[in-house]
């Protein structure tokens, strides 16, 4: 059987869509921006509370990022949980999910003035659902726009560390 000898249209562009593709995995400049991730500062008072962070970064992100790592709020842990019925197990729902992480995000980056170019997100990048033998501080609405530290007993969930992404 013999084959053609030329390449129908749709094959011409099936062998550039290839072409360019394997061009784009092997190049050195992608098209992407990325931001090193910066951390926030060691301490800082949001609402009363000292909020002490770890320097240590996660690595490069799309939009410029904030991390507070080890987070702690007066030496302890930020309470960390699922709404009810939204988690695999019981586990980690202390909380009812009710936690302001992008208020804190907020505030945190208040203080070092970025919040001007205005939140793009909040990320929890490390949490467990894990007991903990100590209290636990949860950021919650109190009121409308009013925010308040509420003390948790020990018991599972909390939050490690903490990333606030801003917008370009």
């Amino acid at each position: 059987m013999e084959y053609p000898t030329y390449i129908l249209p749709k094959d011409v562009l099936w062998l550039w869509c290839v072409v360019v593709g394997f061009i784009g995995v092997f190049s050195e400049e992608k098209n992407v921006l990325r931001f090193e991730d910066e951390a926030f500062p060691s301490n800082m008072t949001i609402l009363n509370r000292l909020i002490t962070c770890g320097n240590s970064t996660w690595g490069k992100f799309t939009t410029p990022t904030f991390t507070c790592d080890d987070i702690r709020v007066n030496g302890l842990r930020l309470a960390y949980g699922y709404y009810p019925g939204w988690g695999v197990d019981d586990h980690c729902q202390e909380t009812g999910g009710n936690h302001e992480f992008t208020q804190l995000c907020m505030k945190m980056l208040k203080k070092i003035g970025m919040h001007h170019k205005g939140i793009y997100g909040a990320m929890v990048n490390n949490a467990t659902c894990g007991h903990i033998d100590e209290e636990r501080y949860l950021l919650k609405m109190s009121e409308r726009s009013r925010y308040e530290w509420t003390l948790m007993p020990a018991g599972r969930g909390w939050v490690s560390s903490l990333s606030c992404m801003i917008r370009v």
